[in-house]
């Protein structure tokens, strides 16, 4: 399974550069619902009505995976060895 982060999901939402490429993965792909929020607040930003937004997403196979303690530490180890990433992604 892949992860998408948020840029990655909005270049195809919004048809930009690199929307082609996450057309590809999207069927099986995963994201924490911290970026699912980022992604819907982004999408507010632009006018876009999100009331149908993730039940569209996860009819075209991708995966919103909630965000839980377990996972805030396991996130929080990975930016040891991968400093470069914020922390939602």
């Amino acid at each position: 399974m892949r992860v998408l982060d948020v840029s990655a999901l909005l270049a195809w939402l919004q048809d930009e550069p690199g929307a082609a490429a996450v057309k590809e993965v999207l069927s099986g792909s995963a994201m924490s619902s911290v970026n699912w929020a980022e992604v819907l607040q982004k999408s507010l930003a632009h006018g876009v009505d999100i009331a149908d937004l993730r039940e569209a997403m996860e009819a075209l196979g991708l995966v919103i995976v909630a965000f839980d303690s377990t996972l805030a530490e396991r996130a929080a180890r990975l930016w040891l060895t991968h400093k470069t990433l914020s922390l939602a992604d």
